[in-house]
């Protein structure tokens, strides 16, 4: 035996005079699988690694809080009434900013305003073909009413007026009874204003159609009379949420390369390092291929899966990989090393590995959709975690340093 491997029967780390146990049979199983049929458990695992890939070219992105919640949730009955009967409940806001001298007074402009906003009512959605806006306000609506209040309430007056001064008079005219209220909608100096338009509540990434269309009505019809920026909870979710993808794929690589480098420094071996790095990577695809075969959105709340799996993974490989080498180094060849891992650390792997799975399984209690998914999700890398470390890992091992009790030349 190498230096400091004790005489424990089995590959348990079972001492002596100690009945066995469930995690006794379960490392003796894997043990025996992985020893007796590495290359079909390396070829398995390819496999299963390649069908991952399927799912995860499958992951969509897709955000809605609101479907987090239970149907019979109070909050989100109340939200699809309001959004069902009052016409509504996302917001945008176009902020917009004079270019001239004359400021929002100036008809020219508040005529491509209102362009622009017969624009934005007009738009059908591609996917539903439904009009999701469902009404603007804006200081076109203040003109147009004191327009129509100046003419006896007569509808047909709902206008812009005609000419330049009549859209000062109106302007003087409302300030005059009523400064407040403008104030709500423009500046003292009548430089800024916003429209404001409600929209029915949809998932954050299906504005994103809507928010190119504003984009392109403001090109088209504000041009260089005045500066609009769209925003708004909306355009902000939308642009957020957009840039999902390149955030999750940030993260994964950071913490990847933070990993493999720590993995590389420990070991004190890059090739031992980079070979390690592989049972930590098989169940990040796993889960994330589950994830797409099961349409399990990619949002917010679960942007950091894979980065969390591999960090819950590394800590096997670390224990597992770190015993084999001190055995493999001190004679006991590559089939004594995984053996002397396994009974040195195999029982902790068990161990921490189960605790992790279920204390994230008590998220799985949880009302709201998107914690039980993220505790589903990071308690079954858990477990796919372990049984990499357990039959994947050794029968790697086995592939690229032999099978020899002797410990290989180089």
């Amino acid at each position: 035996l190498p230096r400091g491997l004790s005489p424990r029967a089995g590959t348990g780390g079972r001492e002596e005079g100690r009945g066995r146990d469930w995690i006794d049979g379960l490392l003796d199983f894997t043990t025996s699988l992985s020893r007796r049929r590495s290359g079909p458990v390396l070829i398995a695992g390819a496999l299963i690694v390649v069908v991952a890939g399927v799912g995860i070219s499958r992951i969509r992105v897709y955000h809605n809080p609101v479907e987090w919640l239970p149907e019979d949730y109070p909050a989100r009955v109340e939200l699809d009434r309001m959004d069902e009967h009052i016409g509504g409940t996302a917001q945008v806001n176009v902020v917009i900013e004079a270019a001239g001298e004359r400021g929002l007074r100036d008809l020219e402009l508040l005529q491509r305003l209102e362009r622009f906003d017969r624009h934005l009512r007009d738009f059908t959605h591609p996917v539903t073909g439904e009009h999701i806006v469902t009404g603007s306000a804006s200081l076109l609506d203040i003109i147009r009413e004191t327009n129509r209040a100046l003419h006896e309430g007569d509808p047909a007056y709902y206008a812009l007026p005609d000419t330049q001064r009549g859209v000062s008079d109106n302007l003087f005219l409302f300030e005059s009874a009523a400064p407040q209220d403008l104030r709500r909608l423009a500046t003292a100096d009548l430089r800024k204003s916003h429209i404001t338009l409600r929209l029915h509540w949809m998932d954050a990434t299906s504005y994103k159609p809507f928010t190119e269309w504003i984009d392109q009505g403001i090109e088209q019809y504000i041009g260089d009379r005045a500066t609009a920026r769209p925003t708004g909870s909306v355009y902000e979710l939308v642009t957020t949420v957009g840039g999902l993808i390149d955030d999750l794929l940030r993260s994964f690589t950071a913490a990847l390369i933070s990993v493999t480098l720590m993995m590389v420094i420990l070991l004190r071996s890059p090739t031992l390092g980079l070979i390690s790095m592989i049972p930590n990577l098989v169940p990040v695809a796993l889960v994330m291929g589950f994830m797409g075969f099961s349409d399990i959105p990619m949002d917010l709340t679960n942007l950091l899966i894979a980065s969390i799996i591999i960090g819950v993974a590394v800590d096997n490989t670390v224990h597992f990989v770190f015993q084999w080498k001190a055995a493999w180094q001190d004679g006991a060849g590559t089939e004594g090393g995984i053996r002397y891992a396994l009974e040195h650390a195999g029982r902790a792997l068990v161990g921490t590995s189960m605790i992790l799975a279920l204390g994230f399984g008590v998220y799985l209690a949880s009302s709201m959709a998107n914690i039980r998914r993220f505790g589903m999700l990071v308690g079954s890398a858990c477990v796919f975690a372990l049984f990499t470390n357990l039959i994947f890992a050794p029968a790697l091992l086995r592939a690229l340093y032999g099978r020899g009790e002797s410990t290989p030349g180089g």
